[in-house]
């Protein structure tokens, strides 16, 4: 009799699992399509074309701009080859990135005397940029103590220029600034590299490469508060104005 009622009770325990794992798979998979659903990311619509272990190049417009120097736009040819490669160390992964940029034209300033009615900041031209963030938050990763364990090691950048172009001003200009070597140039190629360490369960590592033909200013905008870890990605200049120029991957 009490083997009987042993055994009842194990089919009842049994059954009694079954029923519950049967519920709660559902759940389980439902919280992990919320939390990809919540992504901040996934409403991005960002490109998936850098690729693990190989050699990409993208040629993409630069646009140069500014009411002074250049009052009509200059669009320019610029070609950026980005060289990706991975190994394991331990429990991480190392993503290595080699970076090189051509920029194919070299566009001529309108005039070489700057009045001071013409006279206007802001000149925009296309900057070379690279940037690591949270796929969950949008929010950098370059910071030190992220909460995802990335560390992000970059080198020195080298540029190459066109030669200079020089200008004088006339008026107040000529009072105010010293007019014996005033010049700009264009920059003519660019390379730089980085590495990216993430532990190997880490799903949530997006990285950037392009450039940008217009980048707000530093002070007291989206992009510092980007660089300090304070607001996503989707905010910035970087994002809004590099849509057709940046190309991403996330890593997995």
């Amino acid at each position: 009799m009490r083997n009987k009622i042993v055994a009842k009770l194990s089919s009842l325990l049994l059954t009694a699992t079954i029923i519950i794992g049967g519920i709660m798979s559902p759940i389980e998979t439902t919280q992990k399509a919320q939390a990809a659903k919540k992504a901040y990311c996934a409403t991005l619509k960002l490109s998936n074309n850098l690729k693990l272990n190989k050699t990409k190049t993208f040629e993409k417009t630069g646009i140069y701009q500014e009411s002074t120097f250049f009052p009509e736009k200059q669009k320019v040819k610029i070609q950026y080859t980005v060289n990706c490669k991975r190994k394991s160390v331990g429990k991480n992964y190392q993503v290595t990135y080699k970076v090189n940029y051509k920029f194919f034209e070299n566009p001529q300033i309108a005039s070489d005397i700057i009045a001071y009615d013409d006279w206007l900041w802001g000149l925009t031209k296309p900057e070379a940029l690279y940037t690591v963030f949270n796929y969950q938050t949008g929010k950098s990763l370059e910071a030190e103590n992220n909460k995802l364990g990335v560390k992000v090691k970059g080198s020195d950048w080298k540029w190459t220029y066109y030669p200079k172009q020089k200008y004088s001003y006339t008026g107040i200009l000529a009072e105010q600034y010293d007019s014996k070597d005033l010049w700009i140039h264009n920059y003519k190629s660019a390379s730089y590299s980085f590495t990216v360490t993430y532990p190997k369960k880490c799903k949530d590592v997006v990285v950037g490469i392009g450039f940008v033909n217009k980048i707000e200013s530093l002070d007291n905008s989206y992009e510092k508060m980007y660089w300090n870890g304070e607001t996503p990605y989707g905010k910035t200049s970087y994002y809004k104005n590099g849509k057709k120029t940046m190309s991403y991957m996330r890593l997995k």
